[in-house]
C-alpha cells in the first residue's frame, strides 16, 4: 500500500488559505508576474529569498530589541549586589587600580603608533 504523499501541487489545492506560505508566495509570483521562463522563476525565487531574509532579520532584531533591556537591567542588579560585598575603601582602590591598568594600556599602544610612525622618519 502507497502512503500519500504530504506535499501537494498547486493544482490540488482548492483554497490558497489551505496553501503553504512557500506554495502561495510562488503562486502569486506565477500568476501575477509575467514569468515565461526558467529565468524568471529564477528571479521569484531569488525575490522570494530576499524578502524572507529581511523579514527574518527585522523579527530577530526585534525580538533582540525586547529582550536587550531586561539583559541590562539583570547584569545591573548583579552589578550592585556584587559591588555591596565591598567596603567603601576597597572600591576605591579597585577603582584606581582600574584606572592604572586602563593608563598602561592607552600609554603601550600610544608607544606603540609613535614607534611605528617614527620608523618611517628613519
Amino acid at each position: 500500500m502507497d502512503k500519500p504523499s504530504k506535499a501537494r501541487s498547486s493544482e490540488e489545492i482548492a483554497d490558497w488559505r489551505d496553501a503553504s506560505f512557500h506554495m502561495v508566495i510562488y503562486e502569486y509570483f506565477v500568476k501575477n508576474m509575467s514569468l515565461p521562463s526558467d529565468m524568471g522563476t529564477l528571479i521569484g525565487y531569488i525575490l522570494f529569498f530576499i524578502i524572507t531574509w529581511y523579514v527574518l532579520l527585522w523579527a530577530l532584531r526585534f525580538m533582540f530589541s525586547m529582550i536587550w533591556p531586561v539583559v541590562m537591567v539583570v547584569l545591573a542588579v548583579l552589578m550592585i549586589r556584587f559591588l555591596a560585598t565591598f567596603e567603601a575603601s576597597d572600591l576605591i582602590d579597585m577603582f584606581f587600580q582600574a584606572v592604572v591598568m586602563v593608563s598602561d594600556m592607552l600609554l603601550s599602544v600610544g608607544a606603540r603608533v609613535l614607534e611605528f610612525g617614527l620608523s618611517f622618519l628613519n
